[in-house]
């Protein structure tokens, strides 16, 4: 009778712990498994560029994905807080929990057109399109000038426009022989 006691023991406290065990493990399971079947995974990234930042945002937040902003950038064509950029690209696949980076527009940045009336016209080209302008020239013929050198500019000297806006640039440029003495009499100008 001892011997069966000690197995019936043995049994018990056996199945006690089989019991514990379970639970145990039906909890771990419980929590771990949706985590890692989560980390596994996987969504298309949504096009955000054009949207709102908040927006954007809460359209990544939708596809489980965290989207923040990277960078922000003065455009003249997109309004401040629209995103004009992102990484990874719309359509990537990636697994879900990933940071999607955006690049947001600041808006239009002002800039001073600066006096560039007397300067010569290729010096007067660079100095405008490395401070963030487009050119445009407009040949003035004139005599009282040197060929070359700018004679005025549109928007005026001073005026405070977005980077990226064209100015133009009138320069000096020299009669051609044809306006000043018209066509030679007599002689075929034609080849």
């Amino acid at each position: 009778m001892g011997r069966l006691l000690t197995v019936l023991r043995f049994l018990l406290y056996v199945g006690v712990w089989v019991v514990v065990w379970y639970f145990l493990l039906d909890a771990a399971l419980g929590v771990v498994m949706p985590i890692v079947q989560r980390r596994w995974q996987t969504t298309t990234v949504p096009k955000l560029v054009e949207m709102d930042v908040e927006k954007a945002k809460a359209v990544a937040r939708e596809k489980g994905l965290k989207a923040v902003v990277d960078t922000t950038v003065p455009s003249l064509n997109a309004p401040a807080g629209t995103v004009v950029g992102q990484e990874p690209p719309a359509g990537t696949v990636v697994k879900r929990g990933r940071t999607v980076y955006l690049t947001v527009s600041e808006g239009a940045k002002n800039r001073t057109v600066p006096d560039l009336v007397g300067m010569a016209l290729e010096e007067a080209i660079r100095s405008l399109e490395d401070i963030g302008f487009t050119v445009k020239t407009k040949a003035l013929y004139t005599m009282d000038v040197e060929p070359g050198y700018v004679l005025r500019m549109y928007p005026l000297p001073g005026s405070s426009v977005p980077i990226g806006s064209t100015v133009i640039l009138y320069y000096s440029e020299e009669f051609p022989d044809s306006l000043l003495f018209g066509e030679p009499e007599g002689e075929d100008t034609t080849e």
